[in-house]
């Protein structure tokens, strides 16, 4: 382990500050290459970050920071491209079911109409 990731997995703060401010340009263009957008990029290395801190325990299986680090943004990353087709999938769905609806509805109107005509 080296000194920075030893500092980390006892829990220094300052340590994690230093990480932060040393690594997250390079991060934020990591995420930019999975997610295509900056803010969204800037957030997952935030989190990425939160996580870290909260799993410095585990930082210790790790050959280096920099792969501890990098794993969980890829993670992060992925998990947001899987949430986001799943979402899309969902939207489009709806918007299928809208329109089949909105068709019936009026279909229904047409219909009735047609029946109230035909009764007077």
């Amino acid at each position: 382990m080296d000194s920075l990731q030893k500092r980390i997995h006892s829990g220094d703060e300052k340590a994690l500050s230093q990480l932060r401010t040393e690594w997250s340009h390079k991060l934020s263009v990591f995420a930019l290459s999975y997610v295509r957008c900056r803010f969204t990029a800037e957030d997952l290395v935030q989190d990425t970050f939160i996580k870290l801190w909260e799993s410095r325990q585990d930082i210790a299986r790790y050959d280096s920071v920099g792969s501890f680090v990098y794993t969980i943004l890829k993670n992060k990353c992925l998990d947001y491209l899987k949430h986001k087709t799943i979402e899309l999938k969902y939207n489009q769905q709806s918007s299928s079911e809208y329109i089949y609806l909105q068709a019936n509805k009026y279909a229904l109107e047409d219909e009735s109409i047609n029946i109230i005509t035909d009764a007077q």
